[in-house]
């Protein structure tokens, strides 16, 4: 992966080019990427200070880089060095001085030995990073602190992580009288914190809250083994009543009257009582709370609770998270707030370290059994939506029912199919195909028309919550759990109020809200999603960088588009259109928040090596061009550098000579546009997975607002007006070529082939496939067999929302490989096999040369199927009559590629191997369930219930009637 992608490599010089090509001037940005993803940086070189034992090994003060003193851009290569001092900045186009600039807080202690090495940075010749890497990283001080000895402020780079430690609260719903809910949470925490090896947690602290109803609040005491329990109350939340939620709910209501007296969290304990350190006697005492916390009759009839007026009344989830960060503001300070708001403010005030309790950034874990008081614990009338996946890897169907074939069609054509066995074209079952003449029932959900809440205006204080938790360095991560039982369609729709609770996870830069099903006996399960996904969002088991904040620079032409579309005419629930006024933040799609007090700063409360968002340019230029000039001493012209700029500054845990080291930095990453006039040039240096990210971020905020059944024909319409430009732009282009010869490109692209075939797709082309990617979970409204929950539709596309372009194009269109038994094979026969299953046994036809019911065949056929939510080894047993394969058939080279895709996503796919003496054996009908699911080919639009291939059949006839027609 990159830090910053382009939708297209090269860039539009004007509106009038952008326009033409129909494509989004948009870009993927992950601020916190892998290292080895900078290009152009030497990496080793920066892993070796990384590891030296010497901290002035460490990247480069940013005190001692030169920025400009009109924006704040740090130098980079593409700035003018005009003379030795002056400096041309490509962002603002004004010249500034590269002298040292004293800090305007320190003006009367002006430090002269940084001063002198600023001094001799510039003055020599040697190479200065600044001047000719493109991504940079530089060193921020954590805080200052006053030094006796010379009555200056100094600088404090690094620290201990356990001085100053990633903290991970947890904040348990203790309203369930399931005993097998408060199970299922101890024993993941404790795998969490099971090992030997107390170096693993990087000096990380842990806390246990328990959520009881009407403003119940206990807090663990980590001081002494027998974690003592601190019962706490807090207020509800301070919103208005919604009336029109208590009259659907047909009962009495009387709104509280007034606020309990409630004593600050600050007054009762201390951080070190609150958080136990993980690598010394603290865990010891957490793992005695986590088995009180199984056996729910100690510890959860200890917490403290009101008397209850509703027996099923939520939790004060909000409230309880607020009473946190007003106790973490009195009483803890993080080294992202030193930064005054200001990544380039190198100056944090003085501060006295032992007055307060220093932590490097944290994430906040709620678990959830039912929805919190702020939503209400409230039905949705009139709707049997299913879990699913709940959200994970981006889906939300049930296995076997993502493109409408449920598992009792597969389980009969298993059984029940005639044909000859030992006919080759007939051979296997086929894939159960969704009834064409089926017509969505009225209880089937088309829009995100959410029932009532308990008080207005939630979605306002969730988000706003969500932005406090960033400000405080915190990610708010959010797991709703359900046992299987009580998931049956005969009890309704369950709902948590994912939609809601999304915000407050999106805002604070947290991987978003999960629904997971559980079973009442607790097994080891590698597959447990519950598990895994605790263990990829905690802040020691990924590289996570907290209390981030990000400013995007760009040329003076350009700007980030923070307009959103125009509003529709359609008349939509107003809960409907508020989510979508909140989606973006200002002007970004994704995980992140804007700051309060900067239009042109985002915050992000905690985020890991996979986090992405995303966002478009605009050209904002008079006439409508890049291209920028100044002139200098009104005699030199100097042509600007198009640019895109993102400092990054972070708080990480990095180990340093056998020591973990809590440290801050700051990434400069300078992209240099290139601009083309030429269409063609533009559409042919398209990157279809950033696109994929750009295209799913625009489909679902038009879903949000219009509707989910109206994004099948906005993304249909969106590929038709963008295929029609691409085929004009190379229609150009050939009558050019016959103009001119063929130096006018360094192609010859002809208008056809930017068409689709009119009779169908012979040979898919990927880039029609997730044009229509629409057809994933996220983006589909409920029909027939695919019918997710409200909750999970939302938790889906949470997930989707902050995956990397490559995994996002896994999840619409997933990769599948075909195999061939044997350990002498080293790789894959065909890397990107179709999606349906007639190409499927095509291929294998071309490979082994049989279907037939040789059960003697000693090379057999395999697929590797690899999506975020599933990546499997398949047998193909259901799809042609040969010998199931063993474990012997398995070639080593297959299993570690198996191996190398499920550990390049955030978090491990469920994932099995289809093979007949399989210890863990997945039965035929589960193993087909889980093809079906990714043979997208063989699907059906929601809406217009069109195959592929109908699909594409549809847009090749209407481009080229629109081809004939045009007006020239």
């Amino acid at each position: 992966m990159t830090i910053l992608r382009p939708v297209t490599t090269k860039s539009p010089s004007s509106v009038e080019v952008l326009e033409d090509s129909g494509l989004p001037f948009g870009f993927v940005l992950t601020p916190f990427a892998h290292r080895s993803a900078i290009s152009k940086g030497n990496d080793d070189k920066f892993n070796q200070k990384r590891n030296s034992r010497s901290c002035g090994a460490f990247p480069t003060k940013a005190s001692l880089i030169a920025k400009c003193t009109h924006c704040g851009s740090p130098l980079n290569p593409t700035c003018n060095i005009l003379d030795h001092w002056r400096i041309l900045c490509t962002i603002c186009g004004k010249c500034y001085d590269g002298g040292y600039q004293p800090r305007e807080k320190d003006e009367n202690n002006t430090l002269p030995s940084e001063e002198a090495e600023y001094r001799k940075r510039y003055s020599s010749q040697g190479h200065r990073e600044e001047c000719h890497e493109p991504i940079v990283e530089y060193s921020l001080p954590l805080f200052s602190m006053p030094n006796p000895s010379s009555r200056r402020k100094e600088d404090i780079y690094t620290l201990g992580s356990s001085h100053c430690p990633p903290l991970l609260a947890i904040f348990i719903d203790g309203t369930s009288s399931d005993t097998e809910y408060y199970k299922k949470i101890a024993s993941t925490l404790q795998t969490l914190i099971d090992g030997d090896d107390s170096d693993q947690f990087k000096g990380s602290r842990m806390g246990i809250f328990i959520m009881t109803a009407n403003g119940g609040l206990s807090a663990f005491d980590f001081t002494n083994p027998g974690g003592h329990i601190k019962h706490l109350w807090i207020n509800p939340c301070p919103l208005e009543v919604n009336h029109e939620y208590h009259n659907d709910q047909n009962q009495k209501w009387e709104s509280q009257q007034g606020e309990y007296d409630v004593a600050s969290l600050a007054d009762v304990m201390t951080a070190e009582q609150i958080f136990a350190p993980l690598d010394g006697n603290g865990r010891s005492y957490i793992e005695n709370a986590l088995r009180e916390l199984a056996d729910s009759t100690i510890s959860i009839q200890q917490a403290c609770q009101r008397q209850d007026t509703s027996a099923d009344s939520g939790v004060f989830l909000g409230s309880a998270i607020q009473y946190f960060l007003e106790f973490i503001e009195d009483t803890a300070y993080h080294p992202g707030e030193m930064q005054d708001m200001n990544e380039n403010d190198d100056s944090p005030e003085a501060i006295k370290p032992h007055d307060k309790f220093m932590y490097a950034g944290g994430k906040i874990m709620c678990f959830l059994s039912k929805a919190p008081d702020e939503i209400g614990n409230k039905e949705v009338v009139g709707k049997d939506g299913r879990i699913g996946r709940g959200g994970s890897g981006g889906a939300c169907a049930e296995v076997g029912r993502r493109f409408g074939a449920s598992l009792s069609d597969a389980n009969e054509q298993f059984h029940d199919h005639d044909e000859d066995p030992n006919d080759v074209e007939a051979a296997g079952i086929q894939l159960p195909r969704k009834n064409e003449t089926n017509i969505p029932s009225e209880n089937r959900r088309q829009n995100f028309e959410l029932p009532p809440t308990k008080y207005l205006k939630v979605d306002e204080y969730y988000q706003d919550l969500g932005i406090t938790c960033a400000i405080s360095a915190f990610g708010v991560e959010i797991f709703a759990l359900c046992r299987n039982d009580d998931s049956k369609v005969d009890k309704g729709e369950i709902y948590f109020g994912i939609p809601l609770l999304r915000l407050l996870s999106d805002r604070s830069g947290g991987c978003g809200p999960l629904l997971v099903t559980f079973d009442a006996h607790i097994d080891s399960d590698p597959n447990d999603i519950l598990l895994n996904e605790v263990i990829s969002r905690c802040p020691w088991k990924r590289n996570i960088a907290f209390g981030t904040m990000l400013r995007l620079r760009s040329s003076q032409s350009l700007q980030v588009d923070s307009v959103q579309g125009a509003r529709s005419r359609r008349k939509i629930r107003r809960s409907s259109d508020n989510l979508c006024d909140f989606y973006t933040s200002n002007g970004i799609s994704g995980s992140i928040t804007s700051s309060p007090d900067d239009d042109e700063l985002y915050l992000i409360g905690a985020v890991d090596n996979s986090h992405t968002i995303s966002f478009n340019l605009q050209i904002c230029s008079r006439d409508g061009k890049i291209d920028d000039f100044v002139s200098l001493d009104s005699v030199r012209e100097f042509k600007l550098k198009p640019v895109v700029q993102s400092c990054f500054a972070y708080t990480s845990v990095v180990k340093n000579g056998g020591e973990w080291l809590t440290i801050r930095r700051l990434r400069v990453a300078t992209y240099e546009l290139t601009p083309t006039d030429d269409v063609e040039m533009l559409t042919s240096s398209l990157d279809l997975e950033a696109l994929s990210v750009s295209l799913f971020h625009k489909f679902y905020a038009h879903g949000l607002r219009n509707g989910l059944d109206s994004i099948e024909d906005f993304a249909t319409e969106w590929m038709l007006s963008t295929l029609l430009r691409c085929y004009e732009s190379a229609e150009k282009l050939q009558k050019r070529i016959k103009r001119y010869g063929d130096g006018v490109s360094h192609e010859n692209f002809c208008p056809e082939d930017r068409l689709i075939n009119p009779n169908g797709p012979k040979k898919v082309k990927r880039d029609a496939l997730l044009g229509q990617g629409h057809e994933c979970d996220a983006l589909r409204p409920n029909d027939g067999d695919f019918n997710p929950s409200l909750d999970s539709h939302a938790a889906a596309a949470a997930n989707m929302s902050n995956m990397t372009p490559d995994v996002i194009v896994r999840c619409v269109a997933p990769r599948i490989e075909f195999w061939l038994s044997g350990v002498g094979t080293s790789e894959a026969l065909d890397e990107s096999v179709n999606m349906n299953i007639s190409d499927i046994r095509c291929t294998i036809v071309d490979q082994i040369g049989t279907l037939d019911g040789d059960k003697d065949h000693e090379i057999l056929p395999l697929l590797f199927i690899d999506a975020p939510y599933n990546t499997f080894i398949y047998d193909c047993r259901e799809i042609c009559n040969l010998r199931p394969a063993t474990k012997d058939d398995l070639p080593g080279s297959l299993l570690k590629t198996r191996n190398e895709a499920v550990e390049s996503y955030r978090v491990p796919p469920t994932t099995f191997i289809s093979v007949w003496n399989d210890d863990h054996h997945t039965t035929a009908q589960r193993a087909f369930s889980c093809l079906n699911d990714v043979l997208v080919e063989d699907s059906f639009t929601s809406v217009k219930n069109e195959s592929f291939e109908v699909w594409c059949t549809r847009l090749a006839e209407i481009l080229l009637f629109q081809i004939v027609h045009r007006t020239t």
